[in-house]
């Protein structure tokens, strides 16, 4: 997806203003994709902190987050009370 920083927008940070344009996603995950080389600033990777200027063209790339790994652990609980509906455990 390509941006165009507008007035209003100059002197913010990258990762600020792409976060105000892209709201559904979070800002640690837009600064991920910019030290993944995800977005461009005129067709060179930069920094979060860079400073916009009018107009500079923001070339967006947003990848899917890494899958969720749940592994189960082994812990040791005693049951306090049990029927179909509820556990109590300690």
């Amino acid at each position: 997806m390509r941006l165009s920083a507008e007035p209003n927008e100059a002197g913010q940070r990258l990762d600020q203003m792409l976060h105000e344009r892209l709201p559904q996603y979070s800002r640690s995950r837009i600064q991920q994709w910019i030290e993944m080389g995800r977005v461009l600033v005129n067709g060179v990777p930069a920094r979060s902190s860079r400073t916009l200027r009018v107009g500079e063209a923001i070339d967006v790339e947003p990848a899917e987050p890494p899958p969720l790994r749940a592994v189960p652990e082994a812990i040791p609980l005693a049951v306090l009370y049990e029927d179909p509906d509820v556990v109590a455990i300690r």
